[in-house]
């Protein structure tokens, strides 16, 4: 009986590790299929047309960005030093 028990012990480790291994194959081949059709999407060709193509570029051209960005700070620079020509308000309460 003990030889019984040992022997449906092992075959039965035997079954789980052969279903372990199915199921890694599986999840290696569906996530090798994933990452191609991800990296098929990305290789597609993007057709532009010219006024497309020199938006984007204007967009995304960090020179052009960061001088938007210092006429953008010297528009708050004005408003702050027109404020300090208005008139403030205080109260006190003693």
């Amino acid at each position: 009986m003990i030889a019984r028990q040992t022997y449906r012990l092992g075959s039965s480790l035997g079954r789980h590790t052969s279903t372990r291994q199915r199921i890694f194959r599986f999840a290696a081949t569906t996530g090798a299929l994933f990452l191609c059709a991800i990296s098929s999407l990305a290789n597609e060709a993007r057709h532009l047309t010219l006024p497309e193509a020199v938006h984007l570029a204007l967009q995304q051209n960090r020179t052009l960005k960061i001088a938007r960005y210092k006429v953008q700070e010297n528009d708050y620079r004005k408003q702050a030093a027109r404020s300090d020509y208005l008139p403030t308000i205080t109260t006190n309460r003693t």
